[in-house]
């Protein structure tokens, strides 16, 4: 602790901005609430036993191995020493490694994007929109990043960088980066849902074309081999699906059951939950009764919140994916069709999701009428 008194050289009283400027080249860091100043860099304790701190003398100070800290109780240098204050009106300014600007003003390198300012106050701003991972992966530069599974971050992208599609990737999402999840239903599910797809059309393994969309699937067709180029049209002798083949087989005569019709429907929704389908993560009862087919879907289930369950949904109508078991000219789909007349789904709090008709979803499916 350092009192200075009040006369410089020759018995001239000194001004408080001199005395200020005195106590800084002396070591000082705190004015102190008894008009001490303080020199102790322990900042948990500065000015302890000069009735608590006053104001530090600068807003910003620099440690030995040149990390910048913001003067305040919390500061600490860590393993290094203390090693001045910096001059007024100094801002810090990042490193190369450096990933944000946190609102205390200082920088972090923290790759750990959850926790990326966590001792700053939180994030400010990231310094680029996008970074990539050292296996070449570009991931958008936010809080739920990771280049887990990815041999860690690598760097940020330059101002003006805009991801571009690799020959894999089957959809552009909302988040800017590009997918290549050829499970449609879950593609983009984690880049804000999906902003186009790249292809009107896709191929699967065995030659069947698809028409891409969150329905499609190539997993009954040996998987999906590429999407098709510009202006592709199908050939006329080529079948067009989403996903299952068409079939000539005529329908069971014998009617399903109302707990066989629930089972079919459960059993495709189990799947989809288990292939990382957030929305049928989140169904909560599949009930049939009198021609309709009713899910109701509650997101906690899933892990998110009712905003975001309906802002990742692909599907302006949730029937549309629930009636998937039906859409096809399989004999499965006309088994159903005998009894199933309606899916209808909603949320657990009653908010309506959308319905559709046996023929509408059929029709949806096939791109034809469902016959008489």
């Amino acid at each position: 602790m350092v009192a200075l008194v009040g006369c410089g050289a020759g018995g001239k009283e000194l001004s408080a901005a001199e005395r200020r400027a005195q106590a800084i080249a002396d070591g000082n860091v705190a004015l102190c609430n008894n008009g001490d100043f303080s020199d102790n860099t322990d900042f948990g304790a500065t000015c302890s036993g000069a009735d608590g701190l006053a104001e530090w003398l600068a807003e910003y100070g620099e440690c030995e191995d040149g990390t910048i800290i913001k003067m305040d109780k919390e500061s600490s240098c860590d393993g290094s020493a203390f090693k001045e204050l910096k001059e007024t009106g100094y801002k810090p300014t990042p490193k190369a490694d450096d990933v944000a600007l946190c609102k205390n003003g200082l920088f972090s390198d923290n790759t750990d994007f959850a926790s990326t300012c966590s001792g700053g106050g939180g994030i400010d701003r990231w310094l680029a929109d996008y970074g990539e991972c050292n296996d070449g992966t570009v991931i958008v530069v936010e809080a739920n990043a990771s280049c887990g599974g990815h041999d860690g971050f690598k760097g940020l992208k330059p101002d003006g960088f805009r991801p571009t599609p690799k020959a894999d990737d089957v959809a552009l999402c909302k988040n800017g980066l590009f997918s290549d999840n050829t499970d449609f239903a879950a593609t983009c599910s984690g880049g804000g849902g999906i902003d186009r797809w790249l292809a009107d059309y896709g191929e699967c393994n065995d030659g069947t074309i698809i028409k891409l969309g969150p329905r499609s699937s190539c997993r009954r067709h040996d998987g999906f081999k590429e999407v098709k180029p510009d202006g592709f049209v199908p050939p006329a002798s080529t079948s067009t699906t989403t996903t299952a083949p068409a079939s000539t087989t005529s329908p069971p005569v014998a009617e399903p059951t109302p707990r066989e019709v629930e089972a079919t429907f459960t059993a495709y929704l189990d799947e989809r939950a288990s292939s990382g389908v957030l929305i049928a993560k989140a169904v909560q009862s599949v009930r049939f009764d009198q021609g309709t087919l009713r899910v109701v879907f509650n997101p906690e289930a899933a892990g998110v919140d009712r905003e975001l369950f309906l802002s990742l949904s692909p599907f302006d109508n949730l029937a549309e994916f629930v009636g998937t078991p039906m859409a096809f000219n399989n004999d499965e789909g006309a088994r159903l069709r005998t009894v199933v007349e309606r899916v209808s789904t909603q949320l657990s709090d009653g908010t309506d999701l959308g319905s559709l008709t046996a023929a509408e979803i059929y029709e949806m499916g096939t791109g034809e009428k469902l016959p008489e």
